[in-house]
């Protein structure tokens, strides 16, 4: 019975996915009544701010991309016509298969400031925007990513955090084919859990928000029914992996990013698996994952990382922290360095933790205190990782003191988890997935 369940369960998987691309590409009917495919086109705005402006495809965990230069000033007209002429060039996408279509209709289009003939539905979640543009339009990302299962009722709760001003409208898409639409202001919702048997069970879940027909990063993560996991390989914004946010004791952002104190960097470890090699869903472990957070100070005095919230979580209940981190190039003869990645329970507010928390100079919600509160892993000069990748998590025996499994108070709903660096760190330090585990056990 469980295999015919099973068997009845992709059917439909594949019943609807088929549907999902046959509204996508199904000719629809344009001026004139000439055939024309449904696209979802990108209307930048204004001028570019200069840097990397991506453009990826994320319909699965290995988002195919491309990557323009812009320039300070550049007009969003010019930035359109040259991202179209790049994706046009080098087919990144393999939309058109080896031979089978001509130059001209393997043609992306332009019509002023917007790119269109982009397959996929309006506001469907198909296209993200990244990189270190931050003018034409582009909104910022959500972050905090989060999504935990129900077993009452067999769905996901999904919960996120919107920039200031939200969006006009947010797509939501699951295991890649699955756009919901949810209102520009919305920071959570319900789905059905739809596990896929080709990914071990596991559901992979993408939020997206949009302001006037441009669409931001994505929030990405990979969800099963005792845990969530970072495991969808998409380009960064501002240096930062999606779900993360930035932070130093110098302030805000922009002296994150300003390079004289601290710098972030999308580490790129290329291929790690041949193209002809891959086993669908790629990346299968963290490993396989292409980018990967890298943090660096150059000054000694320098506090400086990223961190992120699970929000929507259960009070009363247990989790574990899971991670991987490494110090890459740094050696144990370098000089006074630490890193250190932490993790406590927020506030019943639910506010986020200040700079001074994250640093280590005030107490955390919990009443812990000190460099070494809420440390999971501390890595230095005597305990460097000599460029191998460590897992660890919490109730772990990674080097340092770790801390225990979280229970959430009554009333709490949210967990922060962050990387401290303390210069200088020439060489950086990685970090390239994070997992929360639900260790309470639910019955449906």
């Amino acid at each position: 019975m469980q295999s015919l369940s099973l068997r009845f369960d992709r059917k439909k998987i594949l019943i609807v996915f088929c549907f999902s691309i046959l509204a996508a590409l199904a000719p629809a009917v344009g001026e004139e009544g000439v055939s024309t495919v449904a696209t979802s086109p990108i209307a930048f705005s204004g001028q570019a701010s200069g840097g990397t402006l991506t453009l990826a495809h994320p319909i699965n965990r290995d988002a195919k991309y491309i990557a323009i230069q812009t320039t300070a000033g550049e007009s969003a007209a010019s930035v359109a016509r040259r991202l179209a002429d790049a994706i046009s060039a080098a087919d990144p996408f393999r939309w058109w298969g080896p031979s089978v279509h001509t130059a001209a209709e393997q043609r992306v289009n332009v019509r002023g400031s917007t790119i269109l003939d982009l397959p996929g539905r309006r506001n469907g979640g198909g296209w993200v925007l990244g990189g270190t543009e931050t003018g034409l339009g582009i909104p910022p990302p959500p972050v905090s990513l989060s999504a935990s299962y129900d077993p009452t009722k067999d769905q996901v709760l999904v919960n996120w955090v919107n920039p200031p001003g939200g969006y006009d409208s947010i797509a939501l898409v699951t295991n890649g084919i699955f756009p919901t639409s949810q209102p520009g202001q919305s920071t959570s919702c319900a789905i059905p859990m739809i596990p896929d048997p080709d990914m071990g069970g596991t559901m992979d879940i993408l939020v997206v928000g949009y302001r006037k027909d441009v669409p931001s990063n994505a929030g990405a993560i990979t969800v099963d029914r005792s845990s969530q996991e970072e495991m969808i390989n998409t380009p960064f914004s501002l240096n930062v992996a999606p779900n993360w946010s930035a932070w130093s004791d110098e302030g805000s952002l922009s002296a994150v990013q300003d390079g004289s104190a601290v710098s972030l960097e999308m580490g790129d470890r290329g291929d790690v698996v041949a193209e002809g090699k891959r086993l669908y869903p790629y990346p299968g472990t963290p490993g396989e994952k292409r980018f990967f957070q890298v943090v660096k100070t150059h000054k000694p005095e320098s506090n400086a990382g990223v961190w992120r919230k699970f929000v929507g979580l259960a009070s009363g209940h247990r989790y574990r922290v899971h991670l991987r981190v490494s110090a890459l190039g740094m050696s144990d003869n370098q000089g006074d360095w630490t890193a250190s990645v932490h993790a406590a329970h927020n506030d019943p507010s639910g506010r986020d933790l200040t700079t001074a928390q994250l640093s280590g100079m005030a107490p955390l919600p919990d009443g812990e205190s000190g460099p070494q509160a809420g440390r999971i892993v501390g890595l230095g000069p005597s305990t460097s990782t000599r460029g191998n990748w460590m897992e660890c998590s919490t109730g772990g025996d990674a080097p340092g003191r770790a801390i225990s499994d979280l229970t959430l108070p009554e009333g709490v709903s949210s967990i922060t988890v962050w990387l401290r660096c303390r210069g200088p760190i020439p060489e950086g330090v990685g970090l390239d997935w994070i997992k929360l585990e639900d260790l309470t056990e639910s019955s449906p």
